[in-house]
Parts: C-alpha cells; sequence; structure tokens
C-alpha cells in the first residue's frame, strides 16, 4: 500500500510538472503579437503577456479585421489608396537584436510599401529601421544611418514574394537576413552602425518628416515582433504553424447579460476534422456530448440535451493559430437564445490508474480459547484490487474448519478480513493492525473475541 500511494504521489509530482514547465521557448523573447482575431472594425487586442495594444489609426481610412483568412482573422489595409497606419507605443520594440515576423497576402507588383517602421528622428539623426515591400514585391530592409542622418537600405533581395507568403526580418549583431515562407534567402547583409528607435512602432505606412507615405495596401495577419532575432528552425515553425487539434481539455465559459458560467470541455478530433467530447458546466447545466467540426481556424459543435426539456446548442468560434483559444465564440441554442463563449486549453490531468490486483499469503493463528495460549494454526490467502478492498480469497485451518473470504479492505494499517465458515455454516471476521513494515498482523481478534495474528508468506 505504501509504495502504492507514493507511485500516486510521485505521477501526480509529474503531471503537476508537465503543466508548470512546459512552456513554448520560443516565445521566450516575444515583445508583441497581433493575431487579429477580433471582429470588431478595428482590433487593438494583443494577446502577448505584456499586452501591447495598438493605441490608434493615423490616417483617412480604417483597417478592417476580416474574420475566417487562411491563419485565422486577418487585418486588412484598403486597396484604393486611402491606407490607414496603425501606430503603437514603443514599449520594448527599441531592441537592437530583433525578429519581426508576418503573414502577408500581397495583389500584384504595384509601389513602394512600408510594412512596419521603428523610427524617431532626434537632432536631426534618424535612428530606427523599415520592413519594405518593393515594387517588384521583393522585401528590403532599411536602417537609420545615426552618422549621415540618412535612411541606408542595407538589404534588397531579388527574389518575389508571391502572393500568400509569411515574411521574416532578423537583426542579430548588425548581421541582417531575410526567410520567406521559413527559408533563409541569401545573401544575409551586415550594418552594425543603426541606432534603435524610440518613439512609435507603425504599421502599414512610414512617417517621414511629419508626413504619412510608402502605405500598405494589402493584408497582414500573425505580427510578431521579438527582441532577439529567431534561429532559422524557430521561424520555419512559425511559417508553418502545426496543424490545429482541439484533442484535450478546455477551460471554457459562457458569459450573458446576467451571470457567467464556467466549466470544462473533453474533445478528441479525428483526422478529417471531425471533433466529439463532452462539455461539463459547473451550474446549472448537465454535461452533455457534443459534436461537429473544425475546418480550417473555425470551430463548431452541437450538443443537446433532454431534461428538464429537450435543448440543443451550438457553440461557435475562430481559433488562434495554434488552436489553443477560441475566439469570437457564441453559444446558440435551438431557442434563439445567444450568449458569448470562451475556451483555453489547457493540460489534461489524467488520474493515475490504481495499481494492479494482487494476491497475498499469510500464516495464521487463533487463539484456540480466550487466554488459554494455545492456538489453531492456517493459511490465509486474499485476492486485493489496486485500491485495497480484498476481493476474495480462501482461509484453511490445520483443522477442519475452513471458509471462504467474502469481504474485507486494508486502509492504511488497518486489516479487515470477511469469511464465511463452511464447516460451521457461520460468518466471521478477522480484524487487525498491519506492523510497521507491513508484514506482520498484530492485535488481531476474531468475531471481536479471540486472539488472531499472522505473518506474510510465500503463497502455495
Amino acid at each position: 500500500m505504501v509504495n502504492g500511494v507514493m507511485r500516486r504521489i510521485s505521477l501526480f509530482l509529474a503531471l503537476g510538472a508537465v503543466s508548470l514547465f512546459a512552456q513554448t521557448t520560443i516565445d521566450s523573447a516575444l515583445t508583441a503579437y497581433w493575431p487579429f482575431e477580433r471582429t470588431a472594425p478595428f482590433s487593438t487586442n494583443d494577446e502577448s503577456p505584456n499586452h501591447f495594444d495598438l493605441v490608434g489609426i493615423q490616417g483617412v481610412a480604417n483597417a478592417h479585421i476580416l474574420p475566417n483568412g487562411p491563419y485565422g482573422n486577418y487585418l486588412s489595409f484598403d486597396s484604393i489608396g486611402s491606407c490607414a497606419v496603425a501606430k503603437e507605443s514603443m514599449g520594448a520594440f527599441n531592441a537592437k537584436n530583433f525578429t519581426f515576423a508576418a503573414f502577408v497576402q500581397l495583389r500584384a507588383p504595384g509601389k513602394l510599401q512600408t510594412l512596419f517602421q521603428n523610427s524617431a528622428a532626434v537632432a536631426g539623426k534618424i535612428s530606427g529601421y523599415q520592413i519594405q515591400i518593393t515594387p517588384w514585391n521583393g522585401l528590403q530592409v532599411l536602417f537609420g544611418d545615426s552618422t549621415s542622418g540618412q535612411w541606408r537600405i542595407v538589404t534588397a533581395q531579388v527574389f518575389q514574394i508571391v502572393g500568400r507568403s509569411h515574411i521574416a526580418v532578423t537583426c542579430d549583431k548588425g548581421n541582417i537576413s531575410i526567410f520567406i515562407n521559413g527559408h533563409l534567402q541569401p545573401p544575409s547583409t551586415y550594418f552594425p552602425g543603426f541606432t534603435p528607435g524610440t518613439s512609435f512602432a507603425i504599421f502599414g505606412g512610414a512617417l517621414i518628416d511629419g508626413q504619412y507615405s510608402n502605405l500598405f495596401k494589402d493584408q497582414i495577419d500573425e505580427i510578431r515582433v521579438y527582441s532577439r532575432a529567431l534561429s532559422a528552425s524557430e521561424i520555419a515553425t512559425l511559417a508553418n504553424p502545426p496543424k490545429q487539434d482541439v484533442s484535450g481539455c478546455w477551460d471554457i465559459e459562457q458569459y450573458g447579460p446576467d451571470k457567467t458560467y464556467t466549466g470544462t470541455m473533453s474533445l478528441s478530433q479525428a483526422s478529417d476534422g471531425s471533433v466529439s467530447g463532452t462539455i461539463t458546466w459547473d451550474s446549472p447545466y448537465p454535461t452533455t456530448t457534443v459534436a461537429g467540426t473544425v475546418q480550417g481556424n473555425l470551430f463548431s459543435v452541437t450538443g443537446s440535451w433532454t431534461t428538464p426539456s429537450v435543448v440543443t446548442v451550438t457553440y461557435s468560434g475562430t481559433l488562434t493559430t495554434y488552436g489553443t483559444v477560441i475566439l469570437n465564440a457564441f453559444s446558440k441554442d435551438n431557442g434563439g437564445r445567444q450568449n458569448g463563449f470562451h475556451a483555453v486549453k489547457k493540460v489534461c490531468v489524467v488520474p493515475p490508474p490504481p495499481p494492479p490486483a494482487t494476491t497475498q499469503c499469510w500464516s495464521v493463528r487463533q487463539e484456540k480459547g480466550v487466554g488459554s495460549g494455545t492456538w489453531w494454526t492456517g493459511l490465509l490467502q486474499i485476492n486485493i484490487d489496486g485500491n485495497g478492498a480484498i476481493s476474495g480469497g480462501t482461509i484453511t485451518w490445520d483443522v477442519p474448519s475452513n471458509g471462504t473470504v467474502t469481504g474485507g479492505s486494508i486502509t492504511g494499517n488497518s486489516v479487515s478480513v470477511s469469511t464465511h465458515n463452511i464447516t460451521y455454516n457461520m460468518d466471521v471476521t478477522y480484524t487487525g493492525t498491519l506492523s510497521a513494515d507491513g508484514n506482520s498482523i498484530i492485535n488481531g481478534k476474531s468475531d471481536g473475541t479471540y486472539a488472531f495474528d499472522g505473518t506474510k508468506t510465500v503463497c502455495p
């Protein structure tokens, strides 16, 4: 029993270690992350732990969060020339070593466009950097030359970004590298002389001498800024995010006009995207089975119960890129009632299985008479399941008084065995206390009257 308890504790601690320390190292230097999963006309939502939310929009038109893009929702800038510029307070963007990464959707080659700018002009000296799309849909990086006060193009690639692509730019101690769809584009270049910017991070355009120019006219998603240069393998992971698999455990909540209900969701997902599982609300809804689909980033499952009346509810929403959060979600029942819905994936804590059943044998003795000092001896054989319950066995005395074990338990250091004496057609209970090493029964009684004890032995 002691060993079984220790096994349970060890497994529990191991599961706890997984939930506490299974962190994603790729995001260890994540400065800000905009997945653009909200469906409002413009989202200030930032899912990174430091909550760098976009603080405003400059320009004559709005950027829009559009749903159901290939990588989740996406930010779409005006495509007819009146583009928006999203501006973010600098925060931790002023690192000299950095990574900028995003998915972009480009149309036909056109004009020079600025994706991202980190810069400031101080006393006539330009600092920071720009990441631009060239008129032929190439990618180039500009740095503020703190010596000459000019922008300098330090890397210009001859490749084209075709259609929907993942782009990344890294700077590591002046070494500049460009990645397209997770692949390094040679050659890398070196520019040691720039100073990080200190004012704003700007998306969708460049701010030069107080004027916005080189406005971005296409679509962008999953903007990530890091304060270090990611490795090639890390960028390949960003460019090819793992398939969204909702299998596992989720914490969920449903929030309406009056109150919020919490619960858990357990799901499994087949290779065709079909989903099945259960939802258990803390109150007042019953546990219900659900079934549905995950298609791309769209999540939809339906469940129903019959008491006190037949209710069918569909839970729908948008998955984040890595399938760990369900956003823009709602629950809608067959009566037309709709509530907000939110879900976050968590580590499943699976109770460890009980130890396997065992068979134990004991050399036992029972006093012939109270205080007589003379004993009958015999063999007790018991079957014990993983929870310590005695499920059966026999007791065979040297005298013709045998019995069948009908129940009992070993709980802590207490032993209780119930038998039916076949010879005399009567029920007998043997109780006792296990010794410190668990190999002896001491202080025992037979039906509370006769002394009883035993020593563990090898089963025949």
